[in-house]
Formats: structure tokens, C-alpha cells, sequence
């Protein structure tokens, strides 16, 4: 109707222009007025020919409602949930006095249930967060413990281990550049004696799609044994030299200490690697230039990208779709040549990194809730999913590339390809933030 409405205006314009009258812009205001009213009419009377009320063809938008996380943080050691109840039970500092260990990246506590009986107890279930020494493979920890009312205070009687999760795709494929003393360790998984001097780079094949923590017959010990299968492939490099032999592994060993150990084995023998503890993680396109796999292969740097929509260790409620559907805030450091970045969030433990939001920026920040509905849509399913937010430094405009939103999984490797396909050159660098995201 707006489009017949600007015809018809311009028509009567002209005509009266053309029939030699002057108008002055009030005039003509008042000629579009009226012009716009009659359209109005004249459709409104089609409309109603028709069955069809104009006012219900009117689409209002629903109204964006944020849920708001009233969960706190105690003295800089604790996060504790909105649901905890805190009126009665062992007291907040007291729990926290016993359970947090100082090395640990945070703790969460979730939900409690107070019984009487002959004596009082208060069951606690409680997350920890362990570090994520090696940056990737992040893991979670949840822990029921029991307090026991002992006259004008409680006392701790148990604590067990219920689930240990392992984030594994940011494994899966991963590469990593060993420091001289973990390559001297794993020189021996080679059968033949190494020369000095040289650079250990371990790579994991993408087919590490298991990792599972197994229950000890004492639950009460947090570290415990990991049952996995994949195969990988240890490169050394010196000079003109290069040597290569290949791995298995089937098990290893996760702690509450953030380490993740897994047993790899050749014909030579077999060692312990903990990726993060002597080795530093490297892209895969770095690991093709340093071992010389890809002589095509140009090295994309990386730079760090930080988040206020993470609190404490978490993705803010308000992200999900259901609780606000607000595209995460996100900075990083002006990168040189960039005239754009492209900024994605992808679930991880969705398909193959499930793609949640995509969107161009050409400054070095983007506000919390800038993406629209055709461009974000959050965290929807339920469960504890890791989700990473990406930032793609670019040279040349990619409008070109058309990213299905909640539609299609990408990878890093996918995404690299999707912006260098006109310019090889096109990817300066690319940043990335990981966090969990509680969805119950």
C-alpha cells in the first residue's frame, strides 16, 4: 500500500505541476495527505470485499523479555545459584571453607536439600571448574557432599564425584609444540635416537570423538581414569632432518587439577602427554608451515578475545534464545590491515560445531545484543553445552559468503576456507572465547 500510496502523490504532483498551478510544500503536504488517506480507503474496502480485516494483517513484534541471573559470587570464591536456598543448612562460608581448593578455576553451588532425622543433614550438589592448563578440552566436575549438623555447627562426612565431563572437540585434531623437556620425553617413542636440537610437534587426528571419565570404586577421589580411542602422530624436526612415527592411544587420566593425560603409544613404547603442561597449542595451519607437511601453507596468527557476557566461567543467561536471545558482547585488539571482522558463535557439542550466530563488524568490539533474529539465535537446547565465540580478522569484504544461522555446521577449518575462497591472503588472524552454557 505504500508503494501505490508514493505513485499516486507523484501523479497528482505532476499533474497539478504540469496544469501550471504553484504550490508551496504545505500545499503539497496536504495533496500526499489526502492522497495517502484515499489509498487508504480504497484498500481498506478491497481488504473488506475480500473477508480480511486490515487491522489483523497488522504484525506487532513480541516484546524481547530478559531474564535477569540473580546468582552472586561469595568473596570472590564461589558462585552461588539463585536457586540455592540459603535459609536453612550448613552456612555458605562454612561449605565453602571445606569444599574450594585454591587451585581450582571456580565452583559453583547448585541446589541443596536439608533432612531431619536422628541427626541433621544438609546434601549439597556443588560444580567445580577445574583450570584449563592447555586452553582447550575444558572440563566440569559435580560433586554431592554432606554436612552433618554437629551441635552449633556442621561438619563435612562425605563428598563423591557424580559426573565428570570433558569438552573433546576443541582436542579433536588439535596440534601442539612441545618445549625441549617434553621432547626430550617423548624422543623416546621414537626408534631410532633423535639428533639435538630439533622441535617436537604432536598432532591428534580428528577422529577423537571419545572421552570418558570412569567411575573409581572410591568416588572420593577426584582424579580417575579415561577411556578414549583415537590415533596421532609425533613429527620432530632439526634442520634438514625430520623424523615421524606414529600413535594410539586408549586411555589416560583427568584430575581436579585441570590435567588431562592421555597414555600414547608406539612400536618404541609408550608415554604420558598432557597437552598444556610443556606444550603450547598451535593451529593447525601453523603446524603444516613448522613441520613442512603444506609447502603452500601460509601461518594465521591468533589474538585473544575477551567477553563481558561470560560471568564467572559461564555464558550469561540472557543469551539463550528463550531468556532474551542476546548475541554475546565481544573485544579484541584492533588488528593491522583488517577492514572488517566476522564474528560467529558455534555449540560444540551440537553436530559438528552447530552455527548459533554470524554477523560483519568493522570496529574491534561488538555490543551484547547487536546481532538481530535472522543473525543470533542462542542456546536452546537443554543440558550443560560449551559454545565459542569466533572473530575472524579479514582484508576484503566476504558479504559474499552466506552462513546458514541454526542451519549448518562449521568448523575453523570451514570458516577459513568460506573467507580465503577469493583471496588466499584474506585471514590476517583469528581470535576465539569458550565457555559453558547451563541450560535447564
Amino acid at each position: 500500500m505504500r508503494k501505490i500510496f508514493y505513485v499516486c502523490s507523484f501523479l497528482i504532483t505532476v499533474s497539478l505541476f504540469l496544469s501550471g498551478c504553484d504550490l508551496n510544500s504545505t500545499e503539497i503536504e496536504t495533496v500526499e495527505a489526502e492522497a495517502e488517506s484515499t489509498v487508504k480507503e480504497e484498500s481498506d474496502s478491497l481488504l473488506s470485499a475480500n473477508g480480511i480485516n486490515a487491522e489483523e494483517l497488522t504484525v506487532e513484534e513480541e516484546p524481547v523479555i530478559i531474564e535477569t541471573d540473580n546468582s552472586y559470587i561469595f568473596e570472590d570464591l564461589c558462585k552461588v545459584s539463585e536457586n540455592y536456598d540459603e535459609s536453612e543448612g550448613a552456612p555458605i562460608e562454612l561449605i565453602v571453607g571445606e569444599l574450594r581448593k585454591e587451585y581450582y578455576e571456580g565452583m559453583i553451588l547448585l541446589s541443596h536439600t536439608v533432612e531431619e532425622g536422628d541427626t541433621k543433614l544438609d546434601n549439597v550438589k556443588y560444580k567445580i571448574v577445574p583450570q584449563n592448563i592447555s586452553g582447550k578440552g575444558p572440563q566440569y566436575i559435580v560433586c554431592n557432599a554432606c554436612f552433618e549438623e554437629d551441635g552449633d555447627t556442621w561438619k563435612l562426612i562425605s563428598n563423591e564425584w557424580t559426573e565428570w565431563d570433558v569438552e573433546k572437540s576443541e582436542l579433536n585434531g588439535s596440534s601442539w609444540e612441545c618445549d625441549e623437556a617434553e621432547a626430550e620425553k617423548l624422543s623416546k617413542l621414537f626408534a631410532d635416537k633423535l639428533p639435538n636440537g630439533g622441535k617436537m610437534y604432536v598432532a591428534f587426528r580428528k577422529n577423537l570423538n571419545i572421552i570418558t571419565p570412569l567411575m573409581n570404586d572410591d568416588a572420593s577421589i577426584l582424579e580417575t581414569k579415561i577411556g578414549t580411542n583415537f590415533k596421532g602422530t609425533l613429527e620432530y624436526i632439526a634442520l634438514d632432518e625430520k623424523a615421524e612415527v606414529e600413535f594410539s592411544c586408549m586411555e589416560g587420566i583427568v584430575n581436579d587439577e585441570g590435567k588431562i593425560s592421555f597414555k600414547i603409544v608406539t612400536d618404541a613404547g609408550e608415554e604420558y602427554f598432557t597437552p598444556g603442561e610443556g606444550s603450547t597449542y598451535i593451529t593447525s595451519s601453523y603446524f603444516d608451515y613448522a613441520t613442512g607437511g603444506d609447502p603452500e601453507a601460509s601461518y594465521i596468527d591468533t589474538f585473544e578475545v575477551t567477553s563481558e557476557s561470560i560471568f564467572y566461567g559461564g555464558w550469561k543467561k540472557e543469551i539463550a534464545s528463550t531468556k532474551g536471545n542476546v548475541s554475546p558482547e565481544l573485544s579484541w585488539e584492533k588488528v593491522e590491515g583488517a577492514t572488517e571482522y566476522a564474528v560467529l558463535l558455534v555449540d560444540l557439542d551440537e553436530g559438528n560445531y552447530h552455527l548459533q550466530g554470524y554477523g560483519i563488524v568493522k570496529d574491534n568490539h561488538i555490543d551484547a545484543g547487536a546481532l538481530n533474529k535472522a543473525q543470533y539465535v542462542g542456546p536452546y537446547l537443554e543440558g550443560y553445552h560449551y559454545y565459542k565465540a569466533y572473530v575472524f580478522a579479514l582484508r576484503e569484504d566476504v558479504s559474499d559468503v552466506n552462513l546458514l544461522v541454526d542451519n549448518q555446521n562449521v568448523d575453523e577449518a570451514s570458516l577459513i576456507k568460506q573467507f580465503t575462497k577469493k583471496n588466499s591472503d584474506n585471514v590476517i588472524s583469528f581470535g576465539n572465547v569458550t565457555s559453558i552454557y547451563d541450560f535447564f
